[in-house]
């Protein structure tokens, strides 16, 4: 049986791929995105809206028990709004295992956005994000979250 992955493999490109793959940057199918970025001006007072945090993107799930909320411009809002089969990733944290946790983003509130900790993958054809998924959570000797990188 042949392996998935080329042992030794950096991902940049000059590795030997089996016959019949291709590398592509994510770039190519997928829009990437960064967050917004918590500040005193976003405290909720008038126009505010659900963010996930961090703590909200668990390894194949999202923790909707506790939301905060962002104030936002209907502009910020529509350049940050989540929709359903978006990817989140988690970015930095503190802790170096934690980079790469990921989940599928299902739609379960509306108008919620995300904090810049985290990034957005949102692939042009819906049935990629659950293969992005997976990759994005290969052990981290494969290098997968290098997989998974916005540029």
């Amino acid at each position: 049986m042949g392996k998935l992955v080329p042992q030794g493999t950096n991902h940049k490109g000059n590795s030997e791929l089996p016959a019949g793959w291709s590398s592509y940057k994510i770039g190519e199918f997928c829009t990437v995105q960064g967050g917004i970025q918590k500040t005193p001006l976003r405290r909720p007072v008038s126009q505010h809206f659900p963010y996930l945090r961090v703590a909200n993107v668990q390894r194949g799930r999202i923790d909707l028990r506790q939301l905060e909320r962002y104030e936002l411009s209907l502009d910020e809002l529509e350049k940050w709004r989540l929709s359903a089969g978006d990817l989140l990733i988690v970015e930095g944290n503190g802790s170096e295992s934690e980079i790469g946790r990921c989940a599928i983003w299902q739609g379960e509130v509306e108008d919620c956005v995300y904090q810049n900790h985290l990034m957005r993958v949102r692939p042009q054809i819906s049935e990629q994000v659950g293969y992005l998924a997976a990759a994005s959570t290969l052990d981290r000797n494969t290098n997968g979250c290098e997989v998974i990188q916005a540029t």
